[in-house]
């Protein structure tokens, strides 16, 4: 006799977390292989001789210096899925700010630039958050996002700025607003599993207003696009690692097993924990409904 499986879910449980099959193309569309920006082949092996004329954070007397590469890192119209902070050089010890995007833009997803530059910019001092030492390297933690909800990030640098005698890091973003799109739900914010307590009473106030939901560190079997000689990244020299005390490098990424699989990066904050710069990025969740006569298939 044949057994026959019973299923005791409810209908509602049965369509959960699947897209509305006025998405389903967007879902399809966004199955598309993922990279990092820039890959690990245009990755300067510097700053090395020319280090002087970096900009660069210091968190103590006699602690060592973190550079910062301040080189915009932009993905045309590719949509971003994730972001990460890097340490890159060849000690390691220069910051730098990745962005994951997809391999090829969707034909139904087009962000359009608008005119100037559109990096969001936050001077506010209340923002301002020591890392270690109040006399040293401050971190600006202001979140950076758009006020246009159907606008996603194209672009990323950092810049380092001065307040007084210490010197300030900024996160910049580049924005572009995706035509014809409606926004699905509510943005969200994900933060690094490191992420447990805020530094700064402004931090813990400002926090409340996002979502607390936290990523999961990546699987070992999870592949990542990385480059084709190094897939989970170039190779660190044991020696050079002690800079990772003040930054966490933790990618932070959204993708198909994140239903309904097509959140994209709509902004970013940096945050200040037990003395560890971190990062926090905001996913919008964005769709575009085709018309009729677009959604048939040819032939």
């Amino acid at each position: 006799m044949q057994s026959v499986i019973t299923c005791r879910c409810s209908p509602d449980c049965l369509h959960a977390d699947k897209p509305p099959i006025e998405e389903l193309h967007q879902f399809l569309e966004f199955q598309l292989p993922r990279q990092w920006a820039p890959v690990f082949g245009d990755l300067p092996l510097g700053p090395d001789k020319k280090q002087q004329n970096v900009a660069s954070l210091q968190f103590s007397f006699m602690g060592p210096k973190l550079y910062v590469n301040a080189n915009e890192v932009e993905v045309g119209n590719m949509p971003v899925t994730g972001m990460r902070l890097y340490l890159e050089g060849k000690r390691s010890n220069c910051l730098a700010i990745h962005l994951q995007h997809l391999s090829s833009v969707p034909k139904s997803f087009q962000p359009h630039y608008e005119s100037g530059q559109n990096y969001s910019n936050s001077y506010d001092r209340r923002y301002y958050e020591k890392v270690q030492g109040k006399s040293f390297s401050h971190v600006c933690t202001a979140p950076v996002e758009s006020d246009d909800d159907l606008s996603i990030v194209t672009g990323a640098r950092f810049e380092v700025g001065e307040s007084g005698m210490k010197s300030v890091l900024f996160l910049r973003l580049h924005f572009a607003r995706v035509a014809g799109s409606t926004v699905v739900k509510k943005p969200v914010w994900d933060g690094s599993p490191a992420l447990v307590q805020k530094s700064g009473i402004l931090s813990t106030l400002i926090s409340t207003k996002f979502s607390t939901g936290h990523k999961p560190p990546p699987k070992p079997a999870d592949v990542n696009i990385n480059s084709a000689l190094y897939p989970e990244g170039p190779p660190t020299p044991a020696p050079t690692r002690k800079l990772l005390r003040f930054v966490d490098t933790t990618e932070m990424t959204r993708g198909p097993q994140d239903p309904p699989g097509y959140w994209v990066v709509s902004g970013a904050r940096l945050m200040v924990d037990r003395g560890k710069i971190s990062l926090r990025v905001k996913y919008s969740l964005l769709a575009v409904i085709l018309q009729d006569d677009e959604a048939l298939l040819p032939g």
